[in-house]
C-alpha cells in the first residue's frame, strides 16, 4: 500500500522546520517526514533556527529540547513571544521526563513527541496541528474579529472512553474528569455502539483491542458516516501495535496514545483532538448560517443524497405529464454485520453498485441514510414496483425492500418518513 501523503484540506505544500543538534537524528527525521509530501528545512541549533523562521515562516517546528547553546525552551519562548511567529505550531522532541513535558508547556509549546518518533505518531501530531492551523486562518478569514471558541455554554465536553480493562477504564475517567469534562464509559464496541445510538460525544477515547473487535476497525466503521465523519478518536494501543493501526488515521481527526502513558500525554491528547473537532464543527456551522448549498453528492458511493431528492423530486412528478402516471419510490436497507466492522464500507459501496445497475432510464438513486438507499422510479405502478423488488432479491440484494408511492406535491421529508416507517414494518414482520 502506498504511503499517504497529510491529505490537508488545500493544496498548498506544506513546510516544516526540524531543529535538533544530531545529524542522526536529524536524517532519520528526514526519511520518516519526506513520505508525508512536505518541503522540509533543517537547523542545527537554535540560533539557526530562529534565523530560518525569520526568512521562511514554515508552517510547524519540530524542535528539540536538548540542544548546546540556546535550548528547546528558549527557542520555543523567543517563537511564541514573536507576533510574526507565535502563530505557527511548535512540537517538542523530547525523551525527557514528564516534568520537562510540564515545562514545555509552560514556554508555550503546542505539543510534544517521545524520542525516537513512530511514523504513525509523527504524521498524526503533524496532520492534527496542520489542519488546526488551515481552520484557524479559514475562520479567521470568514471574521473580521473571530470570537472565542467554546463549547456550548453551560456543560463541559463529552467523552466516551471505550476501554476493555475495568482499571484503566475507571483511571481514565476520573482523569477525564478532572479535566473538567463529564465522560462517560463502555466495556466493549457494542456497548459503545448503544451509547453512540443516544448522542454522539465530542470525543471517542477508544482501545485497540476489545472483547468483541478491534477497535481500529471501529473507527473505520464510524467513518463511514456523516454524522461520526469528523468525530474526533484517540485511540490508546501499546506502541508495537501502531503500525497495524495505520489505516485508521487515513481520515477525520485521529490521534494515538501509546501504553503506558502519563496523565499529562491524555490531557494534551484530548486537548489537541477537541481543538480540532471544535473547529471542524465551527467550519461546518459557519458554512450552514452563510447559506452554503448542502452538498447533493454523497463521496462515498457517488449515490446522490436526501437533499437532491427534496429539490427534485417534484420534477420526477412533473417529468411524467399524464395524471394517471405515477412516480413510485423504493427504499433498500442494509443489515451492516456489528461483528467485523471493516466490512461495512465495502458492503456500503457494494450495495450502491448493485442498486445503481439496476437503475433504468430516467431513474436516480440516493443514499438518505448512513444505512438506507432510495431508488426514484418514474412512470412506476404497484405491479412494477413489486416486479423491481423480485428483481433486485435476484440480484442478491440482502438488505430490506419497501416501496410507496410518491403522490404527486407530497413533500421529500414526508416521503422519507413514510418510507422508514414501511423499513420498520418490513423488518418486523
Amino acid at each position: 500500500m502506498a504511503t499517504p501523503t497529510l491529505d490537508v484540506e488545500d493544496a498548498v505544500q506544506r513546510t516544516i522546520l526540524v531543529v535538533d543538534d544530531d545529524a542522526v537524528i536529524r536524517r532519520a527525521l528526514e526519511a520518516q517526514l519526506s513520505r508525508l509530501g512536505c518541503r522540509l528545512i533543517f537547523a542545527s541549533d537554535g540560533l539557526e533556527a530562529l534565523d530560518v523562521l525569520a526568512e521562511l515562516h514554515p508552517d510547524l517546528v519540530l524542535l528539540d529540547i536538548v540542544m548546546p547553546g540556546m535550548d528547546g525552551f528558549e527557542v520555543c519562548r523567543r517563537i511564541k513571544g514573536n507576533l510574526e511567529t507565535q502563530d505557527i505550531p511548535v512540537v517538542h522532541l523530547t525523551s525527557l521526563s514528564g516534568e520537562a513535558k510540564e515545562q514545555s508547556f509552560a514556554c508555550g509549546a503546542d505539543d510534544f513527541l517521545n524520542k525516537p518518533p513512530n511514523f504513525v505518531e509523527l504524521r498524526s501530531r503533524i496532520r492534527s496541528h496542520l489542519l488546526i492551523r488551515s481552520l484557524l486562518a479559514e475562520r479567521a478569514a470568514r471574521e473580521i474579529r473571530p470570537g472565542p471558541l467554546q463549547w456550548e455554554p453551560g456543560r463541559p465536553a463529552r467523552v466516551l472512553a471505550v476501554l476493555g480493562d475495568e482499571e484503566e477504564r475507571g483511571s481514565a475517567l476520573g482523569l477525564l474528569a478532572q479535566y473538567g469534562h463529564d465522560p462517560l464509559g463502555a466495556g466493549s464496541l457494542r456497548e459503545a455502539l448503544e451509547k453512540l445510538k443516544l448522542g454522539l460525544p465530542d470525543l471517542l477515547v477508544l482501545d485497540h483491542r476489545l472483547p468483541d473487535g478491534a477497535g481500529a476497525s471501529f473507527a473505520a466503521h464510524l467513518r463511514n458516516f456523516a454524522r461520526s465523519r469528523d468525530l474526533p478518536i484517540l485511540m490508546l494501543c501499546p506502541r508495537e501495535a501502531l503500525d497495524t493501526d495505520l489505516q485508521a488515521a487515513e481520515a477525520g481527526p485521529m490521534d494515538f496514545l501509546t501504553r503506558p502513558f502519563q496523565p499529562l500525554e491524555l490531557k494534551v491528547r484530548v486537548s489537541v483532538l477537541m481543538r480540532h473537532g471544535l473547529l471542524l464543527r465551527d467550519r461546518d456551522g459557519s458554512r450552514s448560517a452563510g447559506g452554503s448549498k448542502p452538498s447533493l453528492m454523497d463521496p462515498q458511493t457517488g449515490a446522490f443524497t436526501d437533499a437532491f431528492l427534496e429539490a427534485h423530486l417534484d420534477l420526477f412528478q412533473k417529468g411524467l405529464g399524464a395524471a394517471e402516471r405515477s412516480v413510485s419510490v423504493l427504499a433498500a436497507g442494509l443489515r451492516l454485520p456489528t461483528g467485523n466492522w471493516g466490512e461495512a464500507k465495502e458492503l456500503i459501496q457494494e450495495a450502491a453498485c448493485l442498486l445503481r445497475g439496476n437503475l433504468g432510464p430516467g431513474e436516480a438513486l440516493c443514499r438518505v441514510a448512513d444505512h438506507t438507499f432510495v431508488m426514484v422510479l418514474p412512470g412506476t405502478g404497484a405491479e412494477a414496483l413489486r416486479d423491481r423488488i423480485r428483481q433486485l432479491r435476484e440480484a442478491g440484494f440482502q438488505g430490506t425492500l419497501a416501496g410507496l408511492p410518491a403522490p404527486r406535491r407530497i413533500p421529500a421529508a414526508t416521503l422519507l418518513r413514510k418510507l422508514a416507517e414501511a423499513i420498520r414494518r418490513v423488518e418486523g414482520d
